[in-house]
């Protein structure tokens, strides 16, 4: 034996493709799999797809994808119950925010810098 093990394939038609390095000739591994790349398991996909071929941008596709899911009178109707939703959710929001000693919306909120609660400042002042 020559230290060739008999297993190990071996190049002898040339058919594996080889590149250099870091000044060492290598051997890409996915060209010692039979069927190349594909024959590792992986998924493989070739585009050949020609990059001028025109595209039809204004054709009617409902018989193939259906009909339209929304249209601009749709998006606008859209928007406008967003925005409702927005300021209901602010007031609720403003509504909140109150002081939790008078229970009332806050006049002059101070926070303490023990603890970071907020009430307002008179309430703060009657507790000292």
């Amino acid at each position: 034996r020559t230290g060739v093990d008999e297993e190990e394939p071996v190049d002898v038609e040339g058919e594996f493709e080889e590149y250099e390095w870091a000044g060492q000739t290598r051997v890409r591994a996915t060209s010692m799999l039979e069927g190349g790349f594909s024959g590792s398991g992986f998924q493989t996909s070739k585009k050949g797809s020609d990059e001028d071929a025109e595209l039809n941008v204004d054709g009617d596709d409902t018989e193939e994808y259906g009909k339209p899911q929304s249209s601009g009178q749709s998006t606008s109707a859209l928007l406008s119950a967003l925005r409702l939703k927005l300021q209901d959710m602010q007031a609720e929001k403003a509504e909140k925010q109150k002081c939790l000693i008078c229970m009332e919306a806050y006049k002059t909120p101070l926070t303490s810098i023990q603890c970071w609660h907020v009430h307002c400042e008179n309430c703060w002042m009657r507790t000292l």
